[in-house]
């Protein structure tokens, strides 16, 4: 399966690997599933810059090339965006409904954040 390497190397449950596949993996990793209108010009150019954008920032592909430090301040600005509901941007889920998070979603979310930066804090401690 192409999407074994998302968040590589990291305390990910599958509970929470599903929500940031359904929700996040289109914009941030390497593993984006493009719908037919994704060719069509001029809304193509919209969602290729939207997501090498996301790439840019942060990609989930490359998660283990991160450093501990980088890994846990993705993991705090995921669950504040998620939670402040910036992410997944309205107009995305306004065409992906599924990418919605509800608020279980998002308590999965939480506690995978905080599993994940005491990980990674006790690693660069060491």
């Amino acid at each position: 399966m192409r999407d074994r390497t998302l968040l590589a190397d990291s305390t990910l449950p599958p509970l929470t690997r599903a929500i940031l596949q359904r929700a996040c993996r289109d914009c941030h990793s390497d593993n984006t599933e493009w719908p037919w209108y994704a060719h069509v010009p001029p809304v193509s150019w919209q969602i290729h810059g939207d997501v090498e954008r996301g790439r840019t920032f942060m990609n989930f592909s490359k998660w283990s090339e991160y450093t501990d430090g980088e890994r846990r301040a993705f993991t705090i600005a995921i669950v504040a965006a998620a939670t402040g509901r910036l992410m997944p941007p309205p107009k995305y889920v306004w065409m992906h409904g599924n990418a919605r998070l509800s608020d279980a979603d998002l308590q999965e979310l939480q506690t995978w954040a905080i599993a994940e930066t005491r990980v990674r804090s006790q690693s660069s401690s060491r």
